[in-house]
Parts: C-alpha cells; sequence; structure tokens
C-alpha cells in the first residue's frame, strides 16, 4: 500500500531495497542514519511513504559455531496479527524506457525481545500511528512517534534452510524445523 505524501521525516535504514533505490544503497538491510537527508532517498521519504503488509518476517541470525551457514528464523507477532512495515517508495525509467515502481523498508533497532536473533528489524507500525504514516502533511515531528516500534510480544523459531531457495515453494516453509533435512 502506497500513497504520495508532501512530508519530511527521519528514517533509518533500508531493507530489501530493490531496483533504482538498490543499486544506489548495496541492496539489503544497509544501515543508514538520516535517509531523509539523504538527496537519494529525502524525495521518496517525503512524498512517497508506504505500508507492506506482511504476516511474519525472516531473519538470518549470526551462527557463531558455524558463521557459514545461514539459518533462517521466522519472526511474526505472538497473537499472529498482520504487521505493517514501514516503506518508502519510488518510481524510475529503465534503459530501456519502461517505468518501474520500486520500494524499500525502514529498518531500526531490534526491540530487546528480538536482539538475540539480529540487531536490527523492520520498521513495524502501531494500527494508530497508520493514519498519520499516510497524511500527505505530516511533518518531521508529527512522524517522530511512529519510529517507536509497535509494542507487543514476538515469537521468533527456525524455519528450513530451504526458504533460502527460489526453488522451493511449499508451506513448510514456515513451519518451525526441527534441524532435520528433508530427503
Amino acid at each position: 500500500m502506497a500513497q504520495d505524501n508532501t512530508s519530511s521525516a527521519s528514517c533509518h535504514s533500508m531493507f530489501g531495497a530493490s531496483d533504482s533505490l538498490a543499486h544506489k544503497t548495496a541492496a539489503g538491510g544497509q544501515a543508514s542514519m538520516g535517509l531523509a537527508t539523504q538527496p537519494l532517498f529525502r524525495e521518496a521519504f517525503r512524498a512517497r511513504r508506504a505500508l507492506v503488509p506482511a504476516d511474519w518476517y525472516f531473519e538470518w541470525p549470526f551462527v557463531p559455531e558455524d558463521p557459514s551457514e545461514k539459518h533462517p528464523m521466522l519472526i511474526r507477532a505472538q497473537d499472529h496479527r498482520i504487521l505493517a512495515l514501514a516503506g518508502i517508495w519510488d518510481q524510475h525509467t529503465t534503459a530501456e524506457g519502461q517505468t518501474e515502481e520500486t520500494f524499500a523498508i525502514i529498518t531500526v533497532p531490534a526491540q530487546p525481545a528480538l536482539q538475540h536473533i539480529h540487531q536490527r528489524m523492520p520498521l513495524v507500525l502501531d494500527r494508530s500511528h497508520w493514519p498519520l504514516w499516510w497524511h500527505p502533511h505530516a511533518r518531521r515531528t508529527h512522524l517522530e512517534p511512529c519510529f517507536q516500534p509497535a509494542d507487543f510480544s514476538w515469537e521468533s523459531f527456525p524455519v528450513s534452510p530451504q526458504v533460502n531457495s527460489t526453488r522451493y515453494d511449499a508451506p513448510e516453509v514456515i513451519l518451525p524445523w526441527d534441524g532435520t533435512i528433508p530427503d
């Protein structure tokens, strides 16, 4: 969900930046304070804020015993509510002359309950902040409350490493994983 806005605010970093945003940010969870003041992101953040609905998100924590392995974790609200991830979007023209819209999810320091998994997390907006996030005339000071992640209980559990493969597309990907590799 996205709309054009005319606000100004401070954001923290990007997760999952794609296409034009990614080419300019080193795609992924780049920790970059003050995106609202960086020329690349300033206009997108001022005018094109988005809500990205999600049931959960995945994180790949560092495993000291085996740093070469990526062990995915599914993270969701304990009550299974829909999450609204804060994002920005942009529009650009490709070399072929096609118009493409891209988006990136804003990240913030992880809540204490999730810091053992990763030090950052997507900015999950509290339901009461959704209208404010979308308000076309919200200013930086109005948006500051949005940067306090939603306050609710989280749950997390390991899922199969098959989630790392685009060839694996099955509902089992979101089930708790016992550590055994399927045949």
